[in-house]
C-alpha cells in the first residue's frame, strides 16, 4: 500500500541521512570511505520511488526532506538492495516475531542471551572445579 511505501522510504532516507553522517564522521577523522553504503529494504515499491527521479502524483505530500535518499541514490553515494521480508534482521527491533525467528536473526545480529553466558561460566566454574578434587 502506498501508506507501507511511503514510511519505508521516510525509513530509509533517514537510514540514509544516518549514513551520509556517519561518513563525515570517518572523513573527519581521516578514514575516507569510496564505496556506496547498501541499505536493505524489503519494500519494492519504496526502492522503486527513490531511484526514479520522476515525479510521482501519488507521493507529492511527501515532504522535500524525505527525498534526499533518492539525491543520494542519483549521486552513488546510497545503494539500496532489495531483502526478502524473511531476512530483514531490522524487524528484531520493530516487530512481535515467532521464537524461531527471533532467535535466527538474534544469531545474525550475533546476540547471545544472558542466560547462555551465565550458563556458560557456570558450567566452566563447577568443571573447574571438579577437576581441581
Amino acid at each position: 500500500s502506498l501508506s507501507t511505501t511511503e514510511a519505508e522510504y521516510r525509513a530509509a532516507s533517514q537510514a540514509a541521512q544516518e549514513c551520509m553522517w556517519l561518513m563525515q564522521l570517518l572523513k573527519d577523522i581521516k578514514q575516507n570511505v569510496d564505496y556506496a553504503v547498501i541499505i536493505y529494504c524489503d519494500n519494492q515499491s519504496a526502492i522503486r520511488l527513490a531511484e526514479n527521479p520522476v515525479f510521482h502524483a501519488q507521493t507529492k505530500h511527501i515532504e522535500v526532506e524525505h527525498h534526499f535518499i533518492r539525491e543520494k541514490v542519483l549521486k552513488g553515494d546510497i545503494q539500496l538492495q532489495p531483502v526478502a521480508s524473511a531476512d530483514q534482521v531490522a524487524d528484531i527491533f520493530t516487530k512481535g516475531l515467532p521464537v524461531q525467528i527471533f532467535t535466527k536473526f538474534r544469531r545474525m545480529l550475533r546476540v547471545i542471551s544472558q542466560e547462555s553466558v551465565m550458563r556458560g561460566r557456570l558450567l566452566r566454574v563447577i568443571t573447574d572445579s571438579h577437576e581441581a578434587s
